[in-house]
């Protein structure tokens, strides 16, 4: 059994890598009992006799149509998974694999997230929400797409910093800067900004670029 004794890992491709390692070692030298020729050898003779392979590949995933709720979330299997707000009421396409969900609309790509097996999970994108949070500041505070998001606590320690009566707006393009450039790029910027005692985005927005 190649799960005996249960590998450590730390990841699934680890886990995946370490199985096909243990099957290509089984197919070149396991002999099965009362034969003399190894797993490999006896496939290639009845490969012979099989058919070929389906030329498109077999798809795992699970399909659901599914209704965007008015918070801009999907249900599916005991949790939750965000999606553009634009989409709040109108049915959509899930496909569940065992690692993502990945939402269609009209067969064209609108969300994709790592895949939850807890109960009552809540997967966010902030990207889903800004355009609409954009338009209404006042409910920055309390978003919890925001609190939940897994915003990087040095983008969230700049944030505090930026003061003035347009400072949750400011939070907002911050925020949509970090999804046009990435991660890196933004951090190196708010950290060159406070180096200098900078805190506005458009002055983030200058060191990016």
């Amino acid at each position: 059994n190649v799960l005996v004794p249960i590998p450590e890992v730390e990841t699934w491709e680890e886990l995946n890598q370490k199985l096909i390692e243990k099957c290509i070692n089984y197919r070149d030298h396991h002999h099965i009992q009362y034969r003399k020729e190894t797993v490999k050898e006896a496939f290639l003779e009845e490969q012979k006799a099989l058919a070929p392979l389906p030329v498109t590949p077999y798809d795992p995933a699970v399909k659901s149509q599914v209704k965007v709720n008015s918070d801009g979330l999907i249900h599916f299997d005991t949790n939750r998974y965000s999606v553009p707000l634009d989409f709040a009421g109108y049915e959509v396409t899930v496909n569940a694999t065992p690692f993502e969900i990945i939402v269609y609309s009209k067969n064209k790509e609108i969300a994709n997230h790592k895949r939850a097996y807890g109960r009552n999970e809540t997967r966010y994108k902030i990207e889903h929400y800004l355009d609409e949070l954009e338009k209404r500041p006042r409910a920055i505070k309390n978003a919890k797409p925001l609190r939940h998001g897994g915003i990087p606590d040095d983008i969230l320690n700049y944030k505090d910093k930026i003061t003035g009566s347009d400072s949750d707006i400011q939070f907002v393009k911050l925020l949509k800067l970090l999804i046009q450039y990435g991660y890196e790029e933004v951090s190196k910027a708010i950290k060159k900004a406070s180096e200098e005692g900078q805190y506005n985005v458009e002055i983030v927005r200058f060191y990016i670029n």
